[in-house]
């Protein structure tokens, strides 16, 4: 049960909107569940849209207005109106429940006490099944002004307690960490002022379009307090971001506080509209954002991240670190900062969970706007749904200042490249993001914080479609053929057994996808078996019981897919003993790794088959040369005719080399020509029975860094290379 309160000046004109058809016909027989007293005329009794119910709902205003009239002092918004509403599952209360619901919300907010013959005057109106309306004035009837502050917090307790007793669906309390929503009225000022989105507009620009003054205005004060270590800092960040600044100092010229405007922004008299710290967020008033930089003052935040970043293995580096290099050190560094701090985080009784948690959400938005173009999108999404579930209440601990060190560092290092060792790093730090996300989202869990704990995981699910869509991450694929091999089945029966149900494992619906990924690290030249076992060992498959992980297979899936994208070789390559004594040993040749065992050489499979990749080769040469893709231009390039050529455009795109436009018109390709040497190379391979997917995987240039993810791969898992830009 949620109530929200709202003030206004005119008693009648809400009136007449209660009692109305509503702005879509939602309204449906509007009339009085409860009021101040049990004489109050009811105007319902009066025909719709007649001067006789126009006259009813004055006479009622007037009473309700009486002692707001007989006031000396000064009232502007003198109307108290709140919405009080329930869960669709909770079916329909009846009249009498919702006027005892009325009753009992007038007491907790302060407006009139049970008995209290001098309190407010009120009606509440019901013209829905799922919610009433709760209308006050707010002079009580002896002409004193009710105590009303704190009533929002004071609603959610009574709301909580009644939920309870009614049984209705429970709801988090009020823990003062939740921002401001946008009202109605910026909403609509956003879409009006924002020019509509053309046709080829992205999701991106898509979701900038209907960004409040205020939530723009939150995001850029938070990036500045991010980054700022002092007062000066911050405020010069914010007019560096191109906004407006109103300070508010005391007599002896301290800063107390702080207003920020959107340039041409102003309300309908033409004044600008100004926005305070609290109003934006609560953990961004002036107080909470000199929290962030705590002890660390000025020029103490260098030496700060300074003396928290990795110290080099020789004493003296033989040469300076590159840019690129002190960037992948910085994603590094704050990657194993999360990581370290991943055990304050999952503690629910650990006074020091707050800091970090606080730490990692500013963490996340300074990753964001450091972040590779490929995944910054996703970062950003991450950070702006954990905010609230770091805006609890903390003191500066060595884990936070950890983190925070490691933040300025990435914020100095500048911002990184999906490529490379940085690519690495940058996964590195997501995934270490996403394991600790969740184990805030289980610790807020086991609090009763439903709220904060729903954040978290919508951003643990940001941050893992991050880590799919970073280059550097391969994407599983069903392979429905390595399904079939007991050489795989045999391996992942080893490997899990002790902690899950081998045959609940090859029974999943994701068994093949995992047998694709387990074919990819062979294709690597690596035994599967043995990076099962790693993967195995690195934490238990299941966190107890109530884990959410999907399923067995879906989270071997995951870990092999970090395994493959991190290039961790060292334990697992085909020089160790297999785990099936009798299978043939299978070493990858030069420059090209097999995906699958081939079929016997000299048979007519081996030869078809090897047929078959030769015009898809020659195909993807012609395809990735031209940058266009048509059937006829496959008949031409290749010499086949229509019906092989439409077989040949079906297989590149099942293999990654190109997708349909946008538009429906025509092909994309998505392999740029970085990679022509490569194919010509595996398109010269005549005679060998080798997947090309495979072959390209393994020889591909590094993906430009620019790159998007790849959209699309083989179902041996493997991918072909990717289209830089």
């Amino acid at each position: 049960m949620i109530a929200k309160v709202l003030y206004g000046s005119r008693t009648v004109g809400l009136l007449h909107y209660l009692y109305g058809p509503g702005k879509r016909e939602e309204h449906r027989n509007p009339h009085l569940v409860a009021a101040w007293e049990s004489r109050t005329p009811e105007p319902a009794h009066a025909p719709e849209e007649t001067t006789a119910r126009e006259a009813a709902l004055w006479r009622l205003a007037r009473r309700l207005d009486r002692p707001v009239h007989g006031y000396t002092g000064t009232v502007t918004q003198h109307v108290w109106h709140t919405s009080v509403r329930c869960a669709p599952e909770d079916g329909t209360l009846d009249d009498a429940q919702w006027g005892l619901i009325a009753r009992r919300l007038v007491a907790a907010a302060g407006v009139a006490s049970e008995g209290d013959a001098g309190g407010c005057r009120w009606v509440a109106i019901r013209h829905a099944d799922d919610h009433i309306h709760i209308v006050a004035t707010l002079v009580r009837q002896d002409r004193k002004r009710p105590n009303l502050r704190g009533d929002f917090y004071r609603l959610r307790e009574e709301c909580r307690a009644i939920e309870r007793e009614l049984g209705l669906r429970i709801t988090a309390a009020a823990d003062r960490s939740s921002a401001s929503r946008p009202t109605r009225g910026e909403q609509e000022k956003a879409r009006r002022l924002t020019p509509a989105a053309g046709p080829h507009a992205s999701a991106e620009a898509g979701r900038a379009e209907v960004l409040t003054a205020r939530e723009t205005l939150a995001a850029a004060v938070r990036q500045a307090a991010v980054a700022a270590g002092s007062d000066d800092d911050f405020f010069s960040g914010l007019r560096a971001a191109g906004l407006n600044v109103k300070l508010r100092r005391l007599l002896s010229g301290d800063i107390v506080g702080y207003s920020v405007n959107m340039p041409g922004d102003r309300a309908g008299d033409d004044t600008p509209i100004w926005f305070g710290g609290s109003r934006l967020a609560p953990d961004l008033s002036l107080p909470r954002v000199r929290q962030r930089w705590g002890d660390v003052a000025g020029g103490e935040r260098v030496e700060e991240h300074a003396a928290a970043a990795p110290q080099s293995q020789s004493p003296v580096p033989s040469r300076p670190l590159t840019r690129a290099q002190r960037r992948a050190a910085a994603w590094q560094q704050a990657g194993e900062a999360v990581e370290q701090a991943r055990a304050v985080l999952s503690s629910a009784g650990d006074p020091r969970s707050a800091a970090a948690a606080a730490a990692l959400a500013d963490l996340l938005t300074a990753a964001a706007s450091q972040a590779p173009s490929v995944v910054r999108r996703e970062l950003v999404l991450a950070a702006r749904a954990f905010e609230q579930a770091g805006r609890m209440p903390w003191r500066q601990t060595q884990a936070s200042r950890q983190i925070r060190g490691a933040m300025w560092a990435l914020l100095d290092a500048g911002r990184a490249l999906s490529s490379g060792h940085e690519g690495v790093a940058v996964l590195k730090l997501i995934v270490a993001a996403v394991a600790a996300v969740r184990a805030v989202s289980a610790r807020h869990q086991a609090a009763q914080m439903q709220a904060h704990a729903r954040a978290a995981r919508l951003a643990a699910a940001h941050l893992q479609s991050a880590a799919e869509r970073l280059g550097a991450r391969p994407r599983a694929r069903a392979d429905y053929h390595a399904a079939t091999r007991p050489d795989l089945r045999y391996a992942v029966c080893q490997a899990v057994a002790g902690q899950a149900d081998p045959a609940q494992v090859l029974a999943d619906p994701a068994w093949p996808a995992l047998a694709g990924m387990l074919a990819r690290i062979e294709a690597m030249g690596a035994d599967p078996a043995v990076v099962l076992r790693e993967v195995v060992a690195q934490r238990p498959l299941r966190e107890g019981s109530s884990s959410t992980a999907r399923s067995v297979a879906r989270v071997l899936v995951w870990r092999l897919q970090h395994w493959a994208a991190a290039g961790s070789h060292s334990t697992a390559t085909r020089g160790e003993e297999p785990v099936v004594a009798d299978r043939p040993a299978r070493s990858a040749p030069s420059g090209v790794a097999t995906a699958s065992r081939p079929p016997s050489a000299g048979t007519a499979a081996a030869r078809a088959a090897a047929r078959q990749e030769q015009f898809v080769a020659r195909a993807a040469v012609a395809v990735v040369e031209t940058q266009r893709c048509s059937i006829a231009m496959i008949q031409q390039k290749v010499w086949v005719n229509e019906g092989k050529a439409r077989e040949l455009l079906r297989e590149l795109r099942r293999r990654g080399f190109v997708a349909p436009a946008p538009n429906g018109k025509g092909e994309v390709v998505l392999v740029s020509r970085e990679a022509l040497p490569a194919l010509r190379e595996v398109a010269a391979a005549r005679g060998q029975a080798v997947r090309l997917t495979s072959a390209t995987a393994s020889v591909a240039p590094p993906v430009s860094s620019r790159s998007g993810p790849l959209a699309a791969s083989s179902p041996q898992g493997t991918k072909p290379p990717r289209r830089g830009r």
